[in-house]
């Protein structure tokens, strides 16, 4: 029986943007996926909560991001999960899963993302649980991969796409500032932000 191969996208996602799209759409003709979820941290450990938009609303837009595109869901597992967001206890969730019990789990994230996976829970235990997907990002190479613990390099492939120089906090500091966002984002999340009024002091 071929193990489905299972793309995971994890982030703030506040807000979620084309480039995120892009890297999840690129692993999953690289890799052959059957699916890639997207899946919004409820309690992001490395963030402040006071100024990041609520649980619901980066739901609502990643759901709006990814509306239309058949191998692209979106899941609430880590926002109904009490406590810290933590990707090897998302993972063991997963697996534990009728759905994904015999799948293998390919995490998806940037090479700047991926230098930190030092102060992730257990990085030795996710290894086992997951393969890491490295997208390049511009203004970091590829060459930093070599500055981690040998048994992460292992579980890494990097992938090359068309470099997107877009950041989460540079769409909020446009906006703020009152400068277009137009093309860096999908329209309806556009419009959702308009409509609640995120990211305006």
């Amino acid at each position: 029986m071929n193990r489905k191969r299972i793309g995971i996208m994890g982030g703030t996602f506040d807000p979620i943007h084309n480039g995120h799209l892009l890297a999840a759409d690129e692993a999953c003709r690289a890799f052959d996926l059957s699916e890639v979820i997207f899946i919004p941290a409820g309690h992001p450990p490395h963030k402040d909560e006071k100024h990041i938009s609520s649980a619901e609303q980066r739901y609502e837009m990643t759901l709006l991001a990814t509306n239309g595109v058949s191998y692209f869901s979106v899941s609430k597992i880590e926002i109904l999960r009490e406590g810290a967001t933590r990707t090897v206890d998302t993972l063991k969730e997963l697996k534990a899963t009728t759905a994904y019990e015999n799948a293998d789990f390919y995490f998806i994230t940037g090479v700047d993302a991926i230098m930190s996976i030092g102060t992730w829970k257990s990085p030795e235990e996710l290894v086992k649980l997951c393969k890491f997907v490295v997208t390049n990002r511009y203004g970091y190479s590829f060459d930093l991969l070599k500055k981690l613990p040998e048994y992460i390099q292992d579980a890494i492939t990097t992938l090359e796409m068309p470099y997107i120089d877009i950041s989460s906090t540079e769409i909020r500091e446009r906006i703020e500032n009152g400068e277009g966002v137009r093309f860096l984002l999908p329209h309806a999340v556009e419009s959702f932000i308009w409509k609640h009024a995120l990211y305006r002091n």
